[in-house]
């Protein structure tokens, strides 16, 4: 390049930089809201006491006893040991609302991983396309989900720094990535999805690296938390499947990561009709049970196309697709979204099924909404200014429209998927000789 010309920006530079700015003005609107009305507006949870509760409340059962026969807790004790020591003990004497009160070191290593995600992002965006690495990296760490487990003290804020770890490429060690990816299957256990590419490739020994490390996490924390046994974990998923939509279904449909909290609002929760017409609830009855199988086949479709064809689809992509799957099956939260996200990001701005894909992940990292549909009024105090507030209860246009863009992630991908099979050559070993490693994805997170 001749001194004093300027390289071309990335492809696809402008129309992310344009969703940034997006995202940055819907942080901008969200904290003048907070600042006129005293809360933070949809899709935001609506209790406005219950800021930073996720954190608290297990932070309580980490210092307290009886996480799993009395809270019924169903997530393996690391979140617990990791808790107990980021926490001050002596500040749960009176419950987790005087934790949240009391116990500052929370708040600073909460704080404190978030802006460490931060800089894990950029540096790994950065090797895969050093254009687009920090539009790509504000856009993940300040969009929607992550704001939203910053908001409710999650603990998927150091869960993602782990994931980001186990499936990047900043860890130049094969161990460290396994025992990254444990950490993630110990926090959150649906996360055992990102299992699947490891097996498709038929990466046999990073498969039994982090199921060794899997299993070496959890017996570990389960013999200093001292309760977590298989049977505590296993009898507690089974309750929690019985009675998660049966009770108060609100929080959940606020920001779901797929259509399932709406589903069991419209069984469990108010009639809703009078607020929407009888069109929408007819939709619901069929529409979304519908959508979640065509995407449940597209993705087997795209595992049995890579199982054949290993060497055309990067373990990234089968790593999404297999986060996008769980995600859109079970409800785990809109703040889950940060996995699918961080890992849509990783693909070029290049051909028409990945362009729908980063379109749709960018939507997601907007954080704004618009209520459709009210449905009642209330007043109570706001933890983050201290004012009495009051709010109105309701449906919202992202309560439909991010799950379906969760669902258009997961169609986009595994059509993209199957495409690039179709246009591979036969099948040839992914291990073994020259030609093998030649076509391994050498972007991969995890070795041969």
């Amino acid at each position: 390049m001749a001194s004093g010309t300027q390289a071309p920006p990335a492809r696809g530079f402008v129309p992310e930089a344009i969703f940034l700015a997006v995202v940055l003005v819907g942080l901008v609107l969200n904290a003048l809201y907070l600042f006129r009305n005293g809360y933070l507006p949809p899709p935001f949870v609506y209790d406005t006491l219950d800021n930073l509760m996720d954190w608290y409340n297990t932070a309580y059962w980490a210092n307290s006893q009886g996480a799993y026969d009395i809270w019924g807790t169903v997530y393996p004790p690391l979140s617990f040991v990791f808790l107990r020591i980021f926490s001050l003990h002596s500040c749960y004497y009176q419950g987790p609302f005087f934790g949240r009160d009391c116990d500052w070191l929370g708040r600073a290593v909460l704080l404190g991983f978030f802006l460490l995600n931060l800089v894990v992002v950029f540096r790994i965006y950065r090797l895969r396309d050093r254009g687009t690495a920090l539009v790509r990296s504000l856009a993940l760490c300040l969009g929607l989900p992550m704001v939203f487990a910053l908001d409710r003290g999650n603990l998927i804020v150091p869960c993602f720094t782990a994931f980001a770890l186990a499936h990047g490429r900043l860890l130049k060690s094969a161990r460290l990535r396994w025992l990254a990816m444990a950490l993630t299957m110990n926090f959150k256990p649906y996360l055992v999805a990102t299992i699947v590419p490891l097996l498709l490739r038929r990466k046999w020994r990073a498969l039994e690296g982090v199921a060794i490390a899997g299993l070496v996490v959890y017996f570990l924390t389960w013999a200093a938390f001292g309760s977590g046994t298989p049977v505590q974990l296993v009898a507690n998923t089974l309750t929690f499947q019985e009675t998660a939509f049966t009770g108060n279904t609100l929080a959940g449909v606020f920001f779901g990561a797929s259509y399932n909290p709406i589903v069991a609002y419209m069984t469990y929760g108010l009639p809703l009709m009078n607020f929407v017409g009888s069109r929408i609830v007819e939709f619901v009855d069929w529409g979304p049970t519908f959508f979640i199988r065509i995407g449940q086949m597209a993705v087997g479709l795209s595992f049995v196309a890579a199982a054949f064809r290993p060497h055309a689809v990067t373990t990234a992509r089968l790593t999404a697709l297999s986060v996008a799957l769980a995600l859109s099956t079970q409800e785990v939260g809109g703040y889950a979204e940060v996995f699918l996200l961080f890992l849509v990001f990783l693909e070029p701005w290049r051909g028409p099924a990945r362009v729908v894909a980063l379109v749709a992940a960018y939507l997601l990292c907007i954080p704004l909404d618009h209520m459709v549909a009210g449905i009642a009024h209330q007043e109570q105090s706001s933890y983050l200014t201290g004012r009495t507030v009051g709010y109105d209860l309701g449906l919202s246009l992202g309560m439909f429209v991010r799950p379906g863009l969760v669902l258009l992630i997961e169609y986009a991908l595994a059509i993209g998927t199957l495409l690039d099979a179709l246009k591979a050559g036969p099948p040839r070993p992914v291990h073994g000789s020259a030609q093998g490693r030649a076509g391994a994805d050498v972007r991969s997170p995890l070795p041969a």
